[in-house]
């Protein structure tokens, strides 16, 4: 009894030991901490155990950070310019200092050809004589220092001042109202004060730009992009500017390499040296469209070309051989044959469509009637010089064209080609018989009465025909002061008429089209209009 008794304790026992066994067995492992304690050292032996404890797991190991994304490469875009700066002056050479996006002016004009407001938020007429613009606030110059109402004070009156400021602005005054408004007061009312605003000549420096001979040494402007150097006759280099009050630049560095010859700048294209080339010859347009890497774009602009006549020395001086010769030229033979069709033919300084653009007359091509003018004239044995320039390499063609045409009336031409900069002294001194040039009617002032203005009154600012004709003197006094749109409009038609059909000072030959190109890295880039901006800060370039 007592055995059979013991039997069944020890088998109690067993069973006991063998199901604790199993429950430790099938329990879930502990999470190992991150460090593991130090084991207490024990007082006394453990007593075996009956089963193997579960083994402890091993301590993880640090996790790696994750990998920094290297910084992307500054991009720098770079630019292949038809026109280089004389200098850094912007009464003289703002046009320039603007297209590079350092220079700005209180009003700008957009893309789609309107005022917009720029250095200023609004402008307001007091009275006829009295402008006041509001500036914008949170502007800086790119050496930090604040843009407000006297700094705009000190560069306008410099603009004033200076030889070639729109007549609009002779006699006028300029005073700050606080630190966040300017008021101007003309001498004879004006309506387009707002529009010569936005002339790059009224472009905004930073008083620290000028030396004590009130010349610049580094340009301090507001624009999206910084000036870094000018390298003369091979290139300058702007940077984003961080602190652009506007929409801040997509690149971070550009160059402007400046390339006098546009077949050179269409290579440079072709090969990857320029991401965007300005004013591409027609012909390097046409093989160019066939390349993959490469867009081209055509833009009309509101530059015209034309042979302009001294109106005031012989043979030019009358009328029916500036008549004549009108109708000696073949004009679409020129665009079909020199501009590959690019174009259109002009009759006047102002494309059609326009509210300002009258219906002209204009001359059709007539040999005939052109011979006879001449004998009405008493201009037998007619000789003269066309002089023309380099720049725009499409000019020294059609003045070879024009030459041929000619012979058919019996007129001999020569030719002439210059640089362009001594070629306008020549020309503002009437020391010339023809010339042969591209002129945009928006180059400086966004209004036409300032064109009509400089270009067509007697002691007009470019009355480079040395034109004069009191009716048109009165016409244009009259629009400058008429308050209403649509009678300045009429005005403004009426002066065109008379200098076009009547007068005939000059022969309207086409109306421009700008082809510029740029690589398929390239985003945002658009030809503006007036030619002020080459670069905007809507450009990006993508690296491969």
């Amino acid at each position: 009894m007592k055995k059979q008794h013991a039997r069944l304790l020890f088998a109690l026992c067993f069973l006991i030991v063998l199901t604790g066994g199993l429950l430790i067995a099938c329990a879930p492992t502990p999470a190992a901490p991150t460090q593991p304690p130090a084991p207490a050292a024990p007082t006394q032996p453990a007593a075996p155990a009956a089963t193997k404890p579960p083994a402890t797991a091993a301590a993880p190991q640090p996790t790696a950070p994750p990998a920094t994304k290297p910084a992307a490469a500054p991009t720098t875009l770079n630019i292949g310019a038809d026109w280089e700066q004389n200098s850094l002056q912007p009464e003289t050479d703002g046009i320039y200092m603007m297209r590079f996006g350092f220079l700005e002016t209180l009003v700008g004009v957009s893309y789609d050809d309107k005022l917009v407001p720029a250095l200023a938020t609004k402008w307001d007429r007091v009275d006829d004589l009295t402008w006041k613009f509001t500036l914008r606030s949170g502007v800086k110059f790119h050496n930090g220092q604040p843009f407000n109402a006297a700094a705009a004070v000190f560069a306008l009156k410099r603009a004033f001042a200076a030889k070639g400021a729109d007549s609009s602005l002779q006699g006028a005054t300029i005073e700050a109202q606080g630190a966040d408004a300017i008021v101007i007061r003309t001498a004879k009312a004006s309506n387009i004060i707002p529009a010569v605003m936005s002339d790059w000549a009224t472009g905004i420096l930073a008083k620290e730009s000028f030396d004590a001979q009130d010349k610049v040494t580094t340009p301090i402007g507001t624009g999206a992009f910084k000036y870094v150097d000018w390298t003369r006759g091979q290139r300058l280099t702007v940077t984003k500017f961080d602190d652009y009050w506007g929409t801040k630049a997509k690149v971070d560095r550009a160059v402007f390499h400046f390339v006098p010859d546009g077949r050179t700048r269409a290579t440079m294209l072709r090969t990857g040296e320029v991401h965007i080339a300005r004013a591409i010859p027609v012909e390097d347009a046409t093989a160019l469209k066939n390349d993959a890497k490469v867009t081209i774009v055509n833009s009309p602009l509101r530059r015209f070309r034309a042979m302009f006549f001294n109106n005031s020395k012989p043979p030019f001086n009358n009328v029916k051989v500036r008549q004549a010769i009108n109708y000696a030229i073949n004009k679409q033979a020129i665009l079909t044959g020199v501009h590959n069709g690019y174009g259109a033919v002009a009759e006047g300084p102002f494309v059609p469509g326009l509210p300002w653009s009258p219906t002209l007359t204009g001359y059709k091509y007539d040999v005939e009637k052109a011979k006879a003018l001449l004998k009405e004239a008493g201009a037998s044995d007619l000789a003269f010089t066309i002089v023309t320039y380099t720049g725009r390499p499409e000019l020294p063609v059609i003045a070879e064209v024009v030459q041929q045409q000619l012979k058919q009336i019996g007129v001999k031409v020569d030719i002439q080609i210059v640089e362009y900069t001594p070629l306008e002294q020549q020309l503002l001194a009437g020391n010339y018989q023809a010339t042969l040039l591209a002129r945009n009617p928006a180059f400086r002032v966004y209004d036409p009465q300032s064109f009509l203005d400089s270009d067509y009154k007697t002691k007009g600012t470019f009355n480079i025909s040395q034109y004069s004709n009191s009716a048109v003197d009165d016409l244009v006094g009259k629009a400058t002061a008429e308050k209403e749109a649509e009678a300045r409009y009429k005005l403004q038609q009426q002066i065109q008429k008379t200098v076009v059909d009547t007068d005939a000072i000059s022969v309207f030959l086409s109306y421009y089209v700008q082809i510029d190109g740029y690589t398929k890295s390239v985003s945002g880039y658009r030809t503006h209009p007036t030619e002020f901006l080459l670069i905007s800060p809507d450009i990006s370039l993508t690296l491969p």
